[in-house]
This record gives C-alpha cells, sequence and structure tokens, in this order.
C-alpha cells in the first residue's frame, strides 16, 4: 500500500462480518479502493501513516456485508400488474422500468441480486448499462429468459423450448448471451397460459437442462409452485428449488414430510419467497377498507380474497419453518416487483423467516454468507474478510436483536463506493 492510495474507514457500535456467527462491538473496516483491506476492533484498523483517508463514523450503527436477494424481477414494478400485462410492454420501457428498480434495491442495502426472469436482452442491456457508470444497481447475477415450455410460464421472455434436444440448445444459447445460471419454470406460475398446479417440463428435459447447464458450468434453479415439479426438480438434479409449494394438482395445500426429507438428503436449496404472501393480504386488506359497506361484488370478492391471501400466507410460513426444522437450507429471495411487492423491501423477507422460527442472526447469515455461496459469488462478496470487495451495509441499531432494524439503513458502500 501507497501513501497515495485512497481509503475509507468505516466504524460501528457493531459489526456482523458474517464469518463469526454473532455481532460484534466496536468494530472498523478499512477499505482500500474497492476491496476490504482491513477488519478489526476499531483501535487495531488503521489506514498507513500518512495515507489520505475518509473517515465514516456510526456510533449506533451495525456494520455488516452488502445483502444478497437471490429473486428479483427488475422487469416489474411491484404495483399489483399482472405478468402478462408487463410482458406486453416494450423492452424500451421494461429497461427503463429495470433502470428505476435497481437503483431503489441498491439504496435499500441489496449490493448483489440475482435476477429471475426478463423479457428478452433487457436483463443483459441492465446490467451493461450499470457497469458503464449509466445508473446504479445491485451486482447482477441473471438468467436471462426462463427456459419454459410452449405457452409456459414466463413464455414471453422468450426462451421456449420443448424436448431434449431443444432445451440443451436454450441453454447453451443463453449462455452464450451472458447468462450465469439457468432458471426453469418446473411448472406453471402467474402467466395466463400456465398450470400453476401441475408440472410442465418431464423429468427427461429437466435433466437434460441440467447435464447441459452442469456441464458449461452453470448452476440450475427451477420455479416449483406444487409438489409434483419439485419431485421431478429433485429427479434432475436441480441446485435450487424456488418457490417450494407443497400443493396438489387441484391447488390444495398439502406439505409432503418424505418430500422434505428428501430435498434435506440431497442439499438442495430452496429459495424462500414469503414476504409474496404478506404484501397481497396487506393490498387486499385496503380494498377491503376501502370498500367495507358497499356491498358491491368488488367488497365480496375482495373480501374472500383476503381471507384465502391470510391462510396462504400462514401455510407458507408454516412450510419454511418445518423446513428449517427439517435441515433444509433456506435461502431468502424477496420475487421483488412481482404481485404488490416493491423494490427496497428486502428487510421484510427477513421478517418473514423470523416469524418462520429463525433466529434474527441465522436470517441475516442466510441472506448474506449463505446467499453467495448459493449463487456462486462467495469468493467476491457475502462477508466482510480482507480481499472482499467493499460491499457493505450500515443499519441504525442492532438488526441481530430486532430484525426490524435492517430496514433502518445508515449508509451502502459498494465496491468502496458511496452508495448513499
Amino acid at each position: 500500500m501507497t501513501a497515495q492510495a485512497s481509503y475509507k474507514l468505516i466504524r460501528a457500535r457493531y459489526a456482523i462480518d458474517g464469518a463469526a456467527g454473532r455481532p460484534m462491538d466496536n468494530v472498523a473496516v478499512l477499505v482500500e479502493g474497492s476491496r476490504i483491506a482491513q477488519v478489526g476492533r476499531v483501535q487495531d484498523v488503521s489506514a498507513p501513516e500518512g495515507a489520505p483517508v475518509d473517515v465514516y463514523d456510526y456510533p449506533t450503527g451495525t456494520l455488516m456485508p452488502g445483502l444478497i436477494d437471490v429473486h428479483c424481477h427488475f422487469n416489474y414494478l411491484g404495483d399489483g400488474t399482472l405478468t402478462d400485462d408487463v410482458m406486453a410492454m416494450s423492452d424500451d420501457v421494461l429497461l427503463m422500468r429495470s433502470l428505476m428498480t435497481a437503483a431503489v434495491h441498491l439504496k435499500s442495502g441489496v449490493t448483489t441480486a440475482r435476477e429471475t426472469g426478463a423479457k428478452h436482452d433487457t436483463s443483459f442491456s441492465l446490467r451493461e448499462g450499470i457497469g458503464m457508470g449509466l445508473s446504479k444497481g445491485p451486482r447482477l447475477v441473471l438468467c436471462g429468459n426462463p427456459v419454459t415450455i410452449t405457452g409456459g410460464h414466463m413464455w414471453q421472455m422468450g426462451a421456449e423450448a420443448d424436448g431434449p434436444d431443444a432445451v440443451r440448445a436454450a441453454v447453451r444459447n443463453l449462455v452464450k448471451r451472458g447468462a450465469d445460471w439457468i432458471k426453469v419454470p418446473a411448472t406453471g406460475g402467474s402467466t395466463g397460459s400456465s398450470l400453476p398446479f401441475r408440472a410442465s417440463y418431464t423429468v427427461e428435459e429437466l435433466r437434460a437442462i441440467c447435464d447441459e447447464a452442469h456441464k458449461l458450468g452453470k448452476l440450475v434453479g427451477a420455479h416449483c409452485r406444487c409438489t409434483a415439479g419439485i419431485v421431478n426438480s429433485l429427479d434432475a438434479g436441480v441446485d435450487m428449488i424456488i418457490h417450494v409449494w407443497f400443493r396438489e394438482e387441484d391447488g390444495s395445500f398439502n406439505f409432503r414430510p418424505e418430500v422434505a426429507d428428501r430435498i434435506a438428503r440431497q442439499g438442495t436449496l430452496v429459495n424462500s419467497t414469503l414476504h409474496t404472501a404478506r404484501e397481497t393480504v396487506r393490498a387486499l386488506s385496503q380494498v377491503v377498507e376501502s370498500t367495507r359497506g358497499s356491498g358491491t361484488d368488488l367488497s365480496r370478492k375482495a373480501s374472500l380474497d383476503l381471507e384465502a391471501a391470510k391462510r396462504s400466507q400462514e401455510l407458507q410460513l408454516d412450510d419454511a419453518r418445518r423446513l428449517g426444522e427439517m435441515g433444509v437450507p433456506l435461502i431468502p429471495g424477496t420475487d421483488s416487483g412481482f404481485s404488490w411487492y416493491p423494490f427496497g423491501g428486502f428487510g421484510y423477507e427477513l421478517e418473514c423467516l423470523v416469524l418462520a422460527g429463525f433466529t434474527p442472526m441465522r436470517a441475516i447469515l442466510a441472506s448474506t454468507r449463505d446467499a453467495s455461496k448459493a449463487i456462486g459469488v462467495s469468493d467476491i462478496v457475502g462477508t466482510l474478510e480482507k480481499g472482499k470487495e467493499a460491499d457493505i451495509l450500515v443499519v441504525d441499531g442492532n438488526p441481530a436483536q430486532d430484525i426490524a432494524a435492517i430496514r433502518d439503513v445508515l449508509a451502502v458502500f459498494q465496491g468502496g463506493s458511496v452508495v448513499t
């Protein structure tokens, strides 16, 4: 290190480095350029003598790694617009929306995000624009377009493929275009032409996707809104199951302990997306309140929908609790943009994990250290360690005691640069 180096010294009352498994008192991080140079007690960390250094003090704050959201749709705003209506918008409009939502997520402390589906090349353009400094946003881990059956969930994004040979070609094409991982809807979803509670791809097709992706060094995540899709994904050897809804073909909830046990035994990761249900309850509650006493069809429907949403939220939290107790590794992802879940609310996802039985510390580690490993970026982010990129979140208070503190952002640093 030289006297001409650019340093930042960040000091706080507490720190969660992602490695110790517990908060530490009076910790400082020294940043040189874009990387972490030192981490330790305040009295032990300093820049070289005579070197210029910018000092940031947070006497009531907690230093921690930037949050990692493993499930985002930057094309969406989270304003209740249906998937089919979002996909009817032009690529230019969707890219402009993505630039806006990415900036919002970064300012909330999400310094790395895995995009889980965008239309055509909009996510690749988003990453290129952020890299050129045209806008701000998280570090992006992209799937580009989900590989889906003809007319399947998210088919409008541009990667429909049927049969083992065609899905292999689709994987190769995505990797050629810059995809970091492969997403596959193993069931239908919110896309109108799909069937959310039935498996889409066959096991043979899923195995072809996994085989080709793994051969090319890419991970595979499978969107699953029913148990049949979960079982097929386990048979095929996917790396992560997304959502993990234990639902039968008729849409009924039915937690299957033997399937959950298999997820645990195979070591398959689970991307829990819990707050979407809670946010839906909030949105429907507002509709019910605004139409109360009107006696209209809208009021009656909203009341029925609200009760169904409350039941869904309870069951999803209970499933997450049971999965966690069985040793299934849960990695939080927001599904931000989808339904009524706007960007900037990652903290709510961690609150849901706590409601599902996690300690606040376990939820924090799942969203930093564990998430970085899950999406293949643990060599650069996820913990506060010497040599890693200086992606740092500072929040007021101690989120290891009260997880809600994670939403009280004091500062965000990305690659050593001050975001907010």
